[in-house]
């Protein structure tokens, strides 16, 4: 009897109360990596929920989604690796105009055609950042985010 009291106070408490320790930690540090990352106000008016679904961090917009399935709703924020956060492309992609730290290139740069082809780059004139310069940046191509990467 007292088993299955204990189990309707377990069903009381929701989908929420059974969250492995796994998917709160992922969303904890996407969510900080965000709030370290963009600038202030960049999710704001937003209506995006930040959701984990096998093992990387996504915002989701808040709407209906048909019941046939979609290809993909929403932004892929992250994952976690050891215990270090690691930023997804997609993230770059869509809010790359958002990032405190930017790397602004135009076509045709040298830089442009390194980092495209996965090389290092030297990124000193071209850094645009807000606080603390050693970070991870949007790398911005006449006016387009590219990607990204890790100033150091």
């Amino acid at each position: 009897m007292k088993s299955t009291e204990k189990r309707s106070k377990k069903d009381k408490k929701g989908p929420q109360a059974r969250v492995p320790k796994e998917e709160t930690a992922l969303l904890e540090l996407a969510e900080s990596f965000l709030n370290e990352n963009l600038k202030d106000g960049a999710l704001k008016g937003l209506d995006l929920s930040l959701i984990s679904l096998n093992g990387y961090a996504y915002l989701k917009p808040n709407v209906a989604l048909p019941d046939f399935g979609v290809f993909a709703a929403g932004v892929c924020v992250g994952e976690v690796q050891g215990k270090r956060f690691l930023p997804h492309h997609q993230l770059f992609s869509a809010f790359g105009k958002d990032f405190k730290r930017q790397i602004i290139l135009t076509s045709g740069m040298r830089e442009t055609e390194d980092y495209l082809r996965g090389l290092e780059i030297s990124c000193g004139e071209y850094e645009i950042f807000e606080g603390k310069a050693e970070g991870y940046a949007a790398v911005i191509c006449d006016g387009c985010a590219l990607g990204g990467g890790k100033i150091s």
